[in-house]
């Protein structure tokens, strides 16, 4: 089956814009790569899984403040959060 020329070329232009995309896309992705090779690549990644940032005890009184169930309609998320809070403290 035969197709109008303007329906190919549309076709045409649409398949480049989506290879512009997808290489943009590829482009981006290397420069993140690169950047966290700078930074010491998986090792930097596996040491802060290991070892996550801490709160000071200030800082843990003032998130529960914050994320308090009162203060949040007794909501499961908020409940959640104090609970976590209060044994980090």
């Amino acid at each position: 089956m035969f197709t109008r020329t303007s329906k190919y070329n549309k076709l045409k232009a649409e398949k480049r814009q989506a290879e512009i995309k997808f290489e943009n896309l590829r482009l981006k992705w290397n420069q993140l790569v690169e950047r966290l090779n700078r930074f010491g690549g998986l090792t930097a990644l596996e040491t802060a899984a290991k070892n996550p940032p801490q709160f000071s005890k200030d800082e843990i009184k003032k998130l529960i403040a914050l994320c308090h169930p009162d203060k949040h309609a007794n909501s499961p998320i908020s409940n959640e959060i104090t609970a976590r809070l209060l044994k980090m403290r």
